[in-house]
């Protein structure tokens, strides 16, 4: 059981598409292991974050919530609108109050595979339809030998999709 840096409630398992965060139901902080905050922030900010919390020693009367041990203070950006992190260094939690999570730019997007296929240059993407008509023509014709026909009607979206820019 997981329990509230903050306000000693028990924290409840929440799936995010990075992975697993610890949600407090009665004031909406998060612990987030460092492995999920590399995927959450984008690459400066975790890097500032998890430096600091080596460099930085001054230990919080806050408790981790995995271990209990006392977290360090990380602090990230001064008055007049400070954002001080707490962080375990034993087990990598960091406890990010209500809506301190939303103040770190996020990750970069990852690109879908659309759009990676259109940043390639144009002989590319000729060389992989090329290669897909010639394995929807050996479908074809397999699935013709066994007696199922497939019309060309079937294919030709899919063959005229791959030449558009």
């Amino acid at each position: 059981m997981f329990v509230c840096p903050a306000c000693s409630s028990e924290l409840s398992r929440s799936t995010a598409p990075q992975g697993i965060v610890w949600v407090c139901p009665a004031c909406n902080g998060r612990a987030v292991n460092v492995a999920i905050l590399r995927r959450l922030v984008d690459r400066p900010h975790f890097n500032r974050i998890w430096q600091t919390t080596w460099e930085g020693a001054v230990h919080t009367d806050r408790k981790c919530p995995s271990c209990q041990k006392p977290m360090v203070e990380v602090p990230l950006t001064p008055p007049p609108d400070p954002l001080v992190l707490d962080a375990c260094k034993s087990c990598e939690f960091i406890w990010f109050d209500a809506a301190e999570l939303e103040k770190i730019p996020p990750a970069p997007r990852e690109p879908t595979a659309e759009e990676k296929f259109r940043k390639l240059p144009l002989e590319a993407r000729q060389a992989i339809a090329i290669q897909k008509v010639q394995s929807m023509a050996d479908q074809a014709r397999s699935e013709e030998k066994s007696g199922k026909a497939v019309t060309y009607l079937e294919v030709l979206p899919s063959i005229i999709d791959l030449f558009t820019p």
